[in-house]
């Protein structure tokens, strides 16, 4: 579990769109940029309340050494390991036309075309679709998992989607690997499911039925590995939806072997809402976080990529049907947070609060002497 709970909403989110300011994720995560970013605005502030700049000067030396760390970083090369040509399948299947009678056939087919498309223009190693792209038990309907298995043959190129399985009896919300010749090669189930869309949490289970189609299907279990395919051109890991949000279940998939990440999700559930923009913000920091290529696949956008220093090389809009490529690399070695993870932000934050509660001790035995 996070620290600090829930990551969504963070004041890193904002710096996105601006590498340099983003490159300390590599140190300390998300919650480092916004310090930084929270420092020099209360700097700004308590200069201005007390009409002093010399608020000002140690949020400026750290917003200098953050400048010139990121453009240090920027200017390292994206990547020097294995190469590969990988495609996203970008369908853009409103959330109304999927899960219904007849839908995984029609869905499948227009993932298909799609995928022989793009595999006609270019060499291919991998084509990524989104989560539950094939909106139906594969271990229940073989006939379809032959169609798609046949796919890879008459395309040339092996593909990831996302489908729900049954393997075992029991219900989960997985990745699936294609290859030639072996249908099916590798399959990774989501372990961080959300609560009601993807299982009732016990202690909640009667609120279930107050939220509509949120709650219909069957509950999904849990995966409990953070799985690396090593079939596919460079070994990678899907966490799904969700999961791209947690920096400590990505660390452990950089940890177990991962050199390049692809993050299948649905957001087709938001509509225009901006929700989609927020989720690829999590996928850069994560890219910059890990020093790794973040590929996106999501089925309503925004799919894309991003390179290690967070970068965005390609992207398709909120509901545009396409396909988008780029070359992406293996990541080399971890950077200091993806092996140390959060407990130096920890301590940083107990420092702090040791200093404040100090600081504050000894104006009050001051003022009382």
């Amino acid at each position: 579990a996070e620290p600090l709970g829930l990551p969504w909403l963070l004041a890193a989110h904002t710096m996105v769109r601006f590498p340099t300011a983003i490159q300390i994720a590599d140190l300390g995560g998300s919650y480092a940029v916004g310090f930084v970013l929270v420092a020099v605005n209360a700097a700004l502030g308590i200069a201005a309340w007390r009409r002093s700049a010399l608020a000002l000067a140690g949020p400026a030396l750290l917003a200098v050494f953050v400048g010139l760390y990121g453009i240090w970083r920027m200017g390292m090369e994206p990547g020097t390991g294995p190469a590969a040509r990988l495609a996203v399948v970008q369908a853009a299947v409103p959330q109304d036309q999927r899960f219904k009678p007849g839908s995984a056939f029609l869905n499948t087919t227009r993932h298909v075309e799609l995928t022989r498309r793009a595999a006609q223009r270019q060499k291919l190693d991998l084509v990524v679709w989104s989560e539950t792209a094939v909106d139906i038990d594969l271990d229940k309907t073989p006939a379809l998992a032959d169609r798609l298995g046949r796919l890879v043959d008459e395309a040339g190129v092996p593909f990831v989607t996302g489908a729900p399985r049954s393997e075992g009896g029991v219900p989960t919300n997985s990745v699936v690997l294609f290859t030639a010749g072996r249908g099916i090669a590798e399959s990774y189930a989501k372990q961080r499911l959300v609560p009601f869309a993807e299982y009732d949490p016990a202690f909640a289970a009667p609120l279930a039925r107050l939220l509509g189609p949120v709650v219909e299907g069957e509950p999904y279990v849990g995966g409990s590995e953070p799985y690396v395919f090593r079939r596919g051109p460079i070994p990678f890991a899907t966490p799904v939806c969700f999961e791209i949000t947690y920096p400590e279940l990505m660390r452990r998939f950089r940890s177990a072997g991962a050199q390049l990440v692809l993050n299948l999700s649905n957001d087709a559930w938001f509509g225009r809402s901006g929700y989609a923009e927020m989720h690829f913000a999590h996928a850069i920091l994560r890219a910059v976080e890990l020093r790794s290529w973040v590929v996106r696949g999501a089925n309503t956008g925004i799919s894309g990529f991003v390179d290690p220093a967070g970068r965005v090389a390609a992207e398709l809009p909120v509901f545009e049907e396409g396909v988008v490529s780029a070359e992406v690399y293996a990541a080399g070695a971890a950077p200091f947070y993806a092996r140390a993870g959060d407990a130096p932000v920890l301590l940083l934050l107990v420092a702090v609060v040791a200093a404040s509660w100090l600081s504050g001790a000894s104006r009050t035995r001051d003022s009382g002497s």
